[in-house]
């Protein structure tokens, strides 16, 4: 069968799958599918379920392609978008699935409705069979978790030798701990999930009738994509083990002029310390840079409040991915311009620009800091990208190349020779 006479139609994938258990191709396999496609209940489950997957889990794989891209401003927006995937789930809760929802709809109607009349005819005379399975699906997962917590197990990560943790320091041991408590509890989630898998395809191989009603359908639907919320949600928020760089992505907002111009003096020295969790920001005690970020606050913000509502935008009107790291290095390179232009300060009430405000260190510290924040990227997908170009750019007999040379053809290649 060629690629042009493959059926584009949902209603024509039985007649297709039908040849395919005729042909016997994958027997085992193309015959449950067949099955269950055939099955009125079954296949009404099936699309309800991929739907709710495809429909639900859509934000989380925009936030992931999100996280993965080359941006220079991608570190500073990181916390947002994260926060704009989380609050698509508030308290918890699953977010509304509209195609999902009708779907559900039509499959109540099809129950309810008489056999003669093209339904399936589960409700007689007002009197509906139990469902055990689907309405306390809660228990059976509840049970499903419960019996594995009760499994004696050993500790899911290898611990370091009596006499490496005599040399680590307070921090590595600290980390050390999160590590294995993150890998024990990642080996929780995973043996829980398969027994909460295994109950409910129990449940639903018993079950006497579909769900009746939006509550046991939103069972159904729902109980494998609460899963995968609660593991994103549990990784970055108090307790997880990317809970630090939550923290750090969160602080570095303030880079953003258009958001930092908006914020409280309290609000900006908060944001300030989260950026305390890359180190090297917070080296050097009262000389630290997240002090000196302190100290010119008043003078950042100032310049901050003199930008543009289309910040952001290339004349042509599409998104600047650097323009955030553009604007700070431009402040940077006017300070020195703006003092010799000025008769008196225009961040305080001096009278000349002998009052410090103009010196060199006060805007140069947000520069040095937007640098290294700039670093910190939230996936390795940018340097694989790079190593790959590197690749396919030298061989094996270039492997002496100088740096400077492997790094200006990188430069040559990304750029298209401009």
């Amino acid at each position: 069968m060629s690629g042009k006479e493959l059926p584009v139609s949902r209603g024509q994938h039985t007649p297709l799958l039908a040849g395919v258990v005729d042909k016997g191709i994958a027997p085992r396999n193309s015959s449950k599918l067949l099955e269950m496609l055939l099955d009125p209940v079954k296949s009404r489950v099936l699309k309800i379920q991929l739907s709710a997957y495809v429909e639900g889990l859509r934000p989380l794989r925009d936030a992931c392609y999100y996280l993965e891209s080359d941006a220079t401003d991608l570190p500073f927006k990181v916390a947002a978008r994260l926060e704009e995937y989380q609050s698509q789930f508030p308290s918890g809760s699953m977010m509304n699935l509209p195609s999902t929802e009708r779907l559900i709809m039509e499959a109540i109607d099809w129950a309810h409705r008489p056999v003669a009349e093209g339904g399936g005819g589960f409700v007689v005379g007002g009197e509906v069979a139990p469902l055990p399975a689907v309405a306390n699906v809660a228990t059976v997962v509840a049970a499903a978790d419960a019996e594995v917590r009760r499994r004696p197990r050993r500790t899911a990560a290898a611990g370091a030798t009596a006499a490496v943790r005599a040399l680590e320091t307070t921090q590595q041991r600290n980390l050390r701990e999160r590590a294995e408590a993150a890998a024990a509890a990642a080996l929780v989630r995973d043996e829980q999930e398969a027994a909460r898998l295994a109950a409910l395809e129990r449940a639903a191989a018993s079950a006497t009738r579909p769900p009746l009603t939006k509550t046991e359908w939103e069972a159904v639907a729902y109980s494998g994509l609460a899963t995968a919320v609660e593991y994103v949600m549990e990784r970055i928020n108090e307790g997880g083990d990317r809970f630090q760089s939550m923290e750090f992505f969160k602080g570095a907002r303030i880079f953003d002029p258009t958001y930092a111009k908006n914020l409280t003096r309290d609000e900006a020295f908060a944001f300030i310390d989260k950026l305390g969790n890359y180190p090297i920001l917070a080296k050097g005690g009262n000389d630290s840079i997240l002090n000196k970020l302190k100290k010119t606050w008043s003078l950042y913000q100032a310049h901050a409040k003199n930008v543009l509502k289309n910040f952001g935008k290339t004349k042509d009107g599409d998104m600047d991915d650097a323009a955030i790291a553009s604007w700070h290095y431009k402040l940077h390179l006017r300070s020195e311009k703006l003092k010799s232009l000025d008769n008196h300060c225009r961040y305080c009430t001096s009278h000349d620009t002998s009052c410090g405000c103009y010196d060199d260190i006060k805007v140069w510290v947000w520069w040095e800091a937007c640098e290294l924040v700039t670093l910190v990227l939230p996936s390795s997908a940018t340097a694989e990208r790079v190593f790959s170009f590197a690749k396919h750019l030298f061989g094996d007999k270039q492997s002496s190349l100088l740096t400077d040379a492997l790094q200006l053809s990188l430069f040559l290649a990304f750029n298209k020779r401009k």
